[in-house]
């Protein structure tokens, strides 16, 4: 049996987009393509208070709790805007940001790591590889995807009795968010 009840799923922060004129920068204002806009940096900053308002004591939303573990989606080549996402979070807390598995593997060593967690779980993923937890969390109930234009929404999976409830929960930290 799972220890953690709560697994709270979030995608990576806004990206830089070329055709739009949007620059990625790194947490000093410098331009870095592989790591998030301004904006993103903005939601980094802003999660951290809807995960952990009053420096960890709750959410505003009943769904929402402080993680005692964050794990983001570290791939080879690619960006590391799941790890930039939630670095504020992280150091707010003052927990280690668990960066062993990444968004195009399997699934089963990212869960039996997520699992064994004593308390809510935050994960960071990219939006393509979110819909496999999902469903290997809530089996068919939990095949959907991953809106694509969307950043601001949290996937919270919560164990009903021996299965996982997925409830979808809107960020509303930025001006714009849905």
């Amino acid at each position: 049996m799972p220890a953690t009840r709560r697994v709270m799923l979030i995608r990576h922060a806004e990206e830089p987009d070329k055709d739009a004129g949007i620059q990625g920068v790194d947490e000093r204002g410098h331009p870095d393509q592989d790591a998030l806009s301004v904006r993103g940096w903005q939601r980094a900053g802003a999660l951290a208070r809807l995960f952990a308002p009053h420096g960890g004591n709750g959410s505003h939303h009943k769904l929402l709790a402080p993680p005692v573990a964050i794990f983001a989606a570290t791939d080879p080549w690619k960006s590391h805007r799941p790890l930039c996402t939630v670095q504020p979070l992280a150091r707010l807390l003052g927990i280690h940001v668990d960066t062993r598995f990444g968004s195009e593997g399997g699934v089963t060593e990212l869960l039996t790591a997520v699992l064994s967690c004593r308390g809510p779980v935050l994960l960071c993923w990219r939006h393509q590889a979110m819909a496999d937890i999902a469903q290997a969390l809530c089996g068919t109930r939990g095949a959907r995807r991953w809106p694509e234009g969307r950043y601001d929404l949290v996937w919270v999976f919560e164990r009903v009795g021996e299965s996982w409830q997925l409830t979808e929960v809107p960020q509303r930290v930025l001006e714009g968010d849905g």
